[in-house]
């Protein structure tokens, strides 16, 4: 319920997780697929092949490594055993 709350906010707080496309690693180091050139069109002959290799070097492979990121809350332990102190949206708030 946490990290939910705290991916909710974070998204609506950055401008690039609003804009950006996010993508879930399950292992890591991963690898993608970047496309380096414009597209370029061509009329091709009525029932002559078309080589799914001339565009072959269109595309580049690029290494993603993973990453962890942490963030230390300094809290009284007087807080984190009060019922009444909303622990879960402090920790939310201040991690955004």
């Amino acid at each position: 319920m946490l990290l939910a709350q705290y991916e909710k906010l974070i998204k609506k707080e950055s401008l690039f997780r609003q804009l950006a496309t996010s993508l879930t690693a399950y292992h890591t180091p991963s690898k993608i697929m970047a496309k380096l050139c414009n597209d370029t069109a061509a009329f091709i002959p009525e029932g002559e092949a078309v080589s799914p290799y001339d565009a072959m070097d269109d595309f580049v492979q690029k290494n993603i490594n993973g990453h962890k990121m942490c963030s230390l809350i300094r809290l009284d332990e007087d807080f984190v055993h009060d019922r009444q102190f909303n622990l879960e949206k402090h920790l939310v708030e201040r991690l955004v």
